[in-house]
């Protein structure tokens, strides 16, 4: 009888987690641009641009710089401010594993 009720919880346990996990589906396409203003930017090389906007074409980051010293268009542009956030555009992958594997490598952790 043990045997039946440990394989049954087995059985259960391996099937919950199986279907646990959340689907991964793609999101629509762009179909505006979106231009972020005010933001401190982050570009990943040293630089940070404190007053900064990033606007996004068809998905791709086409622009980044200082707000304060660019003019450009926001005809038809979904406009998102951002004052006192931060971004780090293509700088954070969160779909990785990088470091999660490395980490095991090492003895000392």
């Amino acid at each position: 009888m043990n045997k039946y009720i440990s394989t049954a919880i087995a059985l259960f346990a391996s099937v919950s987690l199986a279907f646990g996990q959340a689907n991964i589906s793609p999101a629509k396409p762009q179909s505006q641009k979106i231009i972020i203003m005010g933001a401190t930017i982050h570009t990943g090389d040293g630089v940070v641009i404190p007053n900064g906007y990033l606007i996004l074409e068809k998905g791709k980051i086409t622009g980044v710089g200082d707000a304060t010293v660019v003019k450009f268009s926001t005809d038809g542009a979904k406009l998102i401010t951002a004052n006192g956030k931060h971004i780090y555009p293509g700088f954070i992958s969160s779909i990785t594993n990088l470091g999660l594997v490395e980490i095991e490598s090492v003895k000392a952790t």
